[in-house]
């Protein structure tokens, strides 16, 4: 199956007689074009009238926040193009004019300035799901759970009703977590999209995403370009094929498709394009979208070896990177600095030693301290990284302490050692560059430029299915244009 070649002008690949630069100077230039012609966020129109569909959700769900007791959740799902956030502002508006607090929540910062700007409103007026509830999200090998955070408790009280958004990502465990600690008046409505990615290690559409009553929009009401087209025919895919082809660029009226020949002129494009807004700041100009973490790792280290060379330090003043897991303070491991996927700007960075009890031959690690601080100018915090050079002696030393454990806990007192495990474990922030994030990570942000590393994702595990969710999560992150390596013609 091709994509769709009337969706949009079509931008042809690279003629013979044509460089590889000139080819990506043609595709920025009409990215470049598009971009002057959008906005990021897309508020309610003043005067806008929901279609049939859209008004028996909200009046389903105005409805259901009036009833006394009667359930505490609702669940309200939509495709992208379908109007759900427009649709989920209003709602907000019908029950703030009815009288009620209404809050905003969703899984992660990201997600929650998404939530902010369809909604009006400032980020500070959000929430996270784990912040909301007290807890910090704890992740081992083989499972995802929760646990109280130091100093906070539940919040759910505040308000009367509270917005959910992006809830395809909401873990059981959490939604469990949710449920014990509501009380009986509190309302949670449930908003998302069942085509994404379901929550990580569970496999299955959350829970959060059927409680009932359910209100659905089923019809794609948006058809402003080749992204929104392209998700859509991904979406509607069955048995075992999971996307179209994509063998040349689509420029549509909202948002475009931009192929490239092959991998390396794919690169060359994302290389150039980090360089450009590393030098504006421009952070959400773009990324880079995988499925593993190799993949990951491998495409972030190109891009910082061409913005900040081959000799650059591993921290560097200035520089943007992401919490890979929970970051506690060097000094108190029982204080969570910054929950994962949480966003920093390293605002200073001292190589030191530091040496910990686990270093049984006294030769200390060779770390950095470095002082961050978040988009949203809370305070700056100083945190501890390990140096990439003393990686695998860490890991080292984290197994022998391990195996150290296990072997306590089977004479009855493993307790002492598993804290020294987590004590070591916990001295380092796990960061990495933000350029490249695993569908998974990138879930619940949008960015203008989306490059989708599609041959990765073509391999992912979970057959047809789970491909077809990590296709369409990808794209659908994506505001202004997509960037993917060209499928071969096919012809008959």
């Amino acid at each position: 199956m091709d994509y769709l070649k009337n969706s949009g002008s079509s931008l042809p690949p690279a003629t013979p007689h044509e460089t590889e630069a000139e080819h990506i100077d043609q595709i920025r230039i009409a990215a470049d074009l598009l971009a002057e012609e959008l906005t990021t966020a897309h508020p309610a129109p003043k005067g806008f009238q929901p279609t049939p569909e859209q008004q028996a959700a909200i009046n389903g769900i105005l409805a259901f926040c009036r009833q006394s007791g009667g359930g505490t959740f609702a669940s309200f799902n939509g495709p992208a193009g379908s109007g759900k956030s427009t649709t989920s502002r209003l709602i907000r508006e019908a029950l703030m004019g009815a009288g009620y607090s209404v809050g905003l929540c969703a899984p992660t910062h990201k997600a929650c300035q998404v939530l902010a700007t369809a909604c009006g409103v400032t980020k500070a007026e959000t929430a996270t799901f784990a912040s909301l509830l007290g807890l910090r999200e704890k992740k081992t090998k083989d499972e995802v759970d929760f646990v109280p955070q130091y100093g906070s408790k539940p919040r759910l009280d505040e308000n009367d009703i509270w917005l959910a958004d992006e809830a395809s990502m909401m873990h059981p465990k959490l939604l469990g977590y949710i449920e014990d600690a509501a009380d009986f008046w509190t309302k949670i409505v449930f908003i998302g999209d069942q085509a994404q990615l379901a929550p990580v290690k569970f496999g299955r559409v959350s829970p959060a995403l059927r409680c009932t009553p359910r209100f659905d929009l089923t019809k794609v009401m948006r058809h402003d370009g080749a992204v929104l087209d392209a998700a859509t025919a991904i979406r509607q895919t069955t048995g075992n094929t999971w996307r179209p082809r994509f063998t040349h660029s689509v420029i549509g009226d909202g948002s475009s498709i931009f192929t490239y020949s092959d991998k390396k002129e794919w690169q060359h494009a994302f290389l150039e394009m980090a360089y450009e807004h590393h030098e504006k700041d421009d952070p959400d100009a773009f990324r880079v979208i995988a499925w593993t973490n190799d993949e990951v790792e491998r495409l972030n280290a190109a891009i910082r070896r061409h913005v900040y060379g081959r000799n650059a330090a591993p921290y560097l003043s200035g520089e943007r990177v992401i919490t890979h897991d929970g970051v506690k303070a060097p000094d108190d491991h029982n204080e969570l600095i910054y929950g994962s996927s949480r966003e920093l700007i390293i605002l200073g960075a001292e190589q030191v030693d530091f040496l910990h009890p686990a270093c049984a031959d006294g030769k200390p690690f060779l770390a950095w301290e470095l002082v961050t601080q978040t988009d949203d100018h809370e305070p700056p915090r100083q945190i501890r990284a390990l140096d990439p050079t003393h990686a695998g002696r860490w890991e080292v030393a984290l197994a022998g302490l391990r195996k150290e454990a296990l072997e306590a806990g089977s004479k009855g007192r493993g307790q002492s050692a598993w804290d020294e495990y987590w004590d070591l474990r916990d001295s380092f922030a796990q960061l990495q560059p933000y350029w490249c994030l695993t569908c998974h990570k990138a879930q619940g942000s949008q960015f203008r430029n989306v490059f989708v590393q599609g041959r990765d994702m073509d391999r992912a595990a979970g057959g047809a299915a789970e491909r077809r969710r990590l296709w369409y999560t990808a794209l659908t992150r994506a505001q202004r244009a997509v960037h993917l390596i060209a499928d071969q013609e096919v012809t008959d």
